[in-house]
């Protein structure tokens, strides 16, 4: 019993440990995409180890229990180890999704530097994702526009506005049709996007 008693408590320090994991990638701020990707692995690491932990304790523990006990101790262990998996599961996401943030941001500015070295030229042909309306899509889309074609002094706001509302889609698209190709109407739209970002 001694060893069972040593393992139950080991196991619970296991179990407080990824609940404080857990919490803290809740409280993890909107920092720097990089600075927050590096946290949310660390995190994930430990989580990934701890959840190892557990599964070793409660195989262990198991073969220790009465068997009146091992039917509640199973669904026990079954519900936090389902907890972890989804805790790995989102922080994972997430992680693969600012990956792709900080790679659309590179593309931005290495398309904004091109720009700013050669102004004295058209935009060159290439492909500005279209915008459909996500509003998780919404930063990456207008960081984007805005650097390769808000900031280009050499061509007109006519110019801008037509390359904008040919790259929006579906309602983001709706929101702008029934305005003339006017640089007011630009100016004003891009005010709003501005302000919406």
């Amino acid at each position: 019993m001694a060893d069972l008693k040593k393992l139950n408590k080991l196991r619970s320090t296991a179990r407080a440990s990824t609940t404080r994991l857990i919490a803290k990638y809740t409280e993890i701020g909107e920092n720097e995409i990089e600075e927050r990707e590096d946290e949310l692995t660390i995190i994930l690491e430990k989580l990934k180890d701890k959840q190892k932990d557990i599964q070793k304790l409660d195989r262990e523990i198991v073969c220790l229990l009465p068997d009146e006990e091992m039917e509640n101790d199973s669904i026990v262990c079954e519900n936090i180890d389902l907890n972890i998996r989804r805790a790995i599961q989102k922080i994972s996401k997430e992680i693969k999704s600012l990956k792709f943030q900080e790679t659309e941001e590179a593309r931005s500015r290495s398309v904004a530097d091109f720009a700013m070295k050669n102004p004295g030229m058209k935009l060159p042909k290439f492909n500005l994702k279209s915008f459909e309306g996500d509003p998780l899509k919404w930063r990456s889309f207008i960081e984007t526009f805005h650097a390769a074609v808000d900031s280009q002094d050499n061509i007109t706001d006519i110019e801008k506005f037509t390359y904008l509302k040919g790259q929006l889609e579906g309602p983001a698209a709706d929101c702008i049709s029934g305005f003339s190709l006017t640089s007011q109407n630009y100016q004003e739209k891009k005010g709003l996007e501005i302000n919406n970002s």
